[in-house]
């Protein structure tokens, strides 16, 4: 009779593993994490559809719509001030060009380049980021009926 314990494979003893395996396991295992929740962020962004009667909307409740490329470097420079400021005020509606779905959008606000602010008081593109800022601020109902200029971005 063949004795059981010497027949058993030797399967891998967690308990093995030493402390520095596991933070090398641990390094892997986020850096994989990141990089497949980065990706599928970047898809979802590229392929969210933006309805027509949001934007509509968003514009006529004075809000701002931004208008952006994620492969744009100024929009890149500007997106993390005004998503900032959309977690704390929710004013603004975020519109990718990237998507195939949201291009009509160039036509329908006259689109030239990005980063672009749609709102009540206007259409502005190449700015500073400063100067989008004062755009958006332009429509909050504090600030719009104190403005003397058509256009926030006059000082």
């Amino acid at each position: 009779m063949v004795n059981r314990h010497h027949q058993k494979k030797r399967a891998l003893d967690l308990s093995e593993i030493s402390l520095k395996g596991w933070g090398m396991i641990s390094i892997v295992v986020v850096i994989l994490l990141g990089i497949g929740v980065g990706q599928y962020n970047h898809f979802v962004r590229a392929h969210r559809v933006v309805a027509s009667e949001n934007v509509k909307q968003a514009i006529a409740s004075n809000k701002s719509v931004v208008f952006y490329r994620d492969d744009c470097p100024t929009c890149r420079k500007t997106l993390p001030l005004l998503l900032a400021r959309n977690l704390v005020k929710q004013d603004l509606v975020l519109v990718n060009m990237n998507g195939q779905s949201n291009q009509h959008f160039k036509g329908d606000y006259h689109l030239k380049s990005v980063p672009t602010i749609v709102n009540k008081a206007g259409n502005y593109s190449d700015l500073t980021t400063d100067d989008f800022v004062d755009a958006i601020k332009a429509v909050e109902p504090e600030t719009f009926h104190f403005s003397n200029s058509t256009d926030p971005t006059v000082k």
